[in-house]
């Protein structure tokens, strides 16, 4: 029979447990199939930042999960994710981060090993980061952004509907690419950039879009003339739009997908939006399944399919 000090040992040690697999991932990450090095002969321009150091950063996340975030990308690269089964769609992933860090787990690996499980050849960009000090600042992402969509061209084929996933800054890189895909940013490398860089379609997720919040006069300062909020810029030739938010996200306002939105059928072009109430930012596929926001996913692969994307 046990005794008092069996039983207070097996109730610690049931608690380390306990806790260690709160703290643990969900399950372990599957490795992408393929990593592609974006620009074999080096970035273009070769401005490399002095003294820049690729590594990973780790962030806690709530719940007791953890999350990678990359910084000093000097050699962007796009690793693939490939379905066991028939290929039903493709997406290029785009992780947030601010600009600051490519979140790599919750915003690339995670929604990509989800997607492939779907029957998608997802693929996921670690791009170069404006705030390290390259001389093009924002433009090395638009060349990372034009570059992976040809990539994932060439490695799905011309038939395959391709789409691109933005989450907040990864998502305004996704928009912008919608509206001005066919200005060159970069030579040609290979024959990968014979392609189009426009989307199929996007999926703007808590994406950061350029709206400016309002004065407490209900007004917003006038736009820059050299950086326009993505809204504005929308034409015939946008792709369609499934576009996520939450209502309470603290780092975005939810007006960014109302009026992109708007603009987007102002100008005839297809679009979904999905507000919630609830999920503040940077939510990904992490809330728990008592939220209405953690089912986003499954109403856009309905969507996806009803639109012909996926399958």
């Amino acid at each position: 029979m046990p005794t008092k000090r069996d039983l207070i040992l097996a109730g610690a040690l049931a608690a380390v447990a306990g806790t260690a697999r709160a703290q643990a991932p969900a399950r372990a990450q599957a490795p992408a199939t393929e990593k592609i090095r974006l620009w074999p002969r080096g970035v273009p321009g070769g401005e490399r930042p002095a003294g820049l150091r690729q590594e990973n950063i780790f962030t806690e996340m709530p719940g007791g999960r953890s999350d990678r975030g990359i910084v000093g990308v000097t050699d962007p690269v796009l690793e693939i994710w490939r379905p066991a089964g028939p290929v039903k769609g493709a997406m290029l992933i785009v992780p947030g981060g601010g600009y600051r860090q490519v979140v790599i787990d919750k915003e690339g690996i995670e929604p990509a090993e989800r997607l492939a499980a779907e029957g998608f050849v997802a693929g996921v960009l670690t791009y170069r980061l404006p705030a390290e000090d390259w001389k093009m600042g924002l433009g090395v992402v638009r060349q990372d952004i034009q570059r992976a969509m040809r990539l994932m061209r060439a490695a799905v084929g011309p038939r395959v509907k391709l789409g691109a996933m933005g989450f907040s800054a990864g998502g305004e890189m996704v928009g912008r690419l919608g509206n001005d895909f066919t200005r060159p940013t970069y030579g040609a490398v290979d024959t990968a950039d014979d392609a189009s860089a426009r989307p199929d379609y996007m999926v703007l997720v808590y994406a950061s879009l350029g709206v400016q919040p309002r004065n407490p006069d209900g007004t917003r300062p006038p736009p820059s003339p050299t950086f326009l909020p993505i809204p504005l810029a929308v034409n015939a030739q946008t792709p369609p739009a499934f576009i996520v938010q939450a209502m309470d996200d603290e780092r975005v306002s939810f007006e960014n997908a109302t009026e992109m939105a708007a603009a987007l059928k102002a100008r005839g072009v297809p679009v979904e939006t999905l507000l919630f109430e609830e999920g503040g930012h940077g939510f990904a596929l992490r809330r728990p399944p008592e939220m209405p926001v953690s089912r986003w996913f499954e109403l856009f692969l309905a969507w996806g399919r009803r639109k012909g994307f996926a399958g």
